[in-house]
């Protein structure tokens, strides 16, 4: 099972969604209820179009949620990079990060999509996964 994931069909926070430009987006996928999943679920960052993030600039995924008619709040980072002098890329196919959700985890969970790059291009998916047991 080495390299293999193992996730529910058409399961997504966001799928192949292109980054925004020196802005922050939601995912464009569900909002997730993993409540109960007892530290059973990762949640997997992986670019699906190559990533190029200019010199200086940033990229990050952030996964926040809330209870019921509560307001959203930072879960945690999923992945986050400043690109040095050069410009930062990553390939198609490539794992950006990994997040294993706490069992106190809210009930609607949702990622957002933040650049400071005005020229950012690339495409990322970020689904949960099953961890083996």
């Amino acid at each position: 099972m080495y390299k293999h994931t193992l996730s529910v069909d058409g399961e997504y926070l966001a799928k192949a969604q292109t980054l925004p430009q020196n802005d922050s987006d939601d995912g464009n996928g569900a909002v997730l209820d993993l409540r109960g999943s007892m530290g059973g679920v990762e949640i997997v960052a992986r670019a699906t179009a190559d990533i190029s993030i200019a010199a200086t600039e940033s990229l990050t995924i952030t996964l926040q949620h809330k209870a019921e008619g509560g307001s959203y709040a930072d879960l945690g980072v999923l992945f986050s990079v400043t690109a040095g002098d050069e410009a930062w890329t990553a390939a198609a196919g490539d794992i950006l990060g990994r997040f294993v959700p706490a069992t106190d985890v809210e009930e609607h969970l949702k990622v957002v999509l933040t650049t400071t790059d005005a020229a950012a291009s690339g495409a990322v998916s970020v689904l949960p996964t099953y961890l083996a047991r």
